[in-house]
């Protein structure tokens, strides 16, 4: 069995305050960073042993959905391999994309070691909710969602 590729170390952002005062932020890429095919079958697996339908990678007209799961509302799942400020709104943005193919829609962000705190707000913005995954005993996995999002209805159809 091969090793899971992982980046570990850290990253710094620099952004701005209101006042004009720069803020550096430093994200911590931590060992459990899987990579996002390994997170998304983890992801399929849980929905598969609960008998949720759910399609990966679906194409839509503009672009192709990670994980597309079935119901009313469809929820859309973007899986992200890290939880840094450029992966995250690459996120919001592909998912705001997905969400206008369809009528009425959830949107979810996926990423390995959860969204960090500080960023909740900014997805309760843009109306994203997550799904974690935890590790139980056995070897599998349990999903949560959380910040369940309101229904998004910007369809452009």
């Amino acid at each position: 069995m091969s090793a899971i590729p992982i980046r570990k170390g850290r990253e710094i952002w620099y952004s701005l305050r209101p006042d004009g005062e720069p803020i550096e932020e430093v994200t911590e890429i931590t060992p459990r960073a899987l990579d996002e095919k390994t997170f998304e079958n983890q992801i399929c697996s849980a929905y598969d042993r609960v008998g949720i339908l759910y399609e990966r990678q679906k194409r839509v007209g503009n672009g192709i959905i990670d994980i597309f799961v079935y119901g009313q509302p469809p929820k859309i799942i973007e899986v992200k391999r890290f939880n840094t400020p450029p992966h995250l709104m690459q996120a919001i943005v592909q998912l705001r994309f997905y969400g206008a193919c369809f009528r009425k829609s959830q949107l979810y962000i996926a990423v390995p070691e959860g969204v960090n705190e500080k960023y909740r707000s900014v997805l309760r913005t843009f109306k994203v909710g997550e799904i974690r995954v935890d590790a139980v005993p056995g070897g599998n996995v349990h999903l949560c969602e959380f910040d369940v999002p309101e229904v998004t209805d910007d369809s452009m159809f």
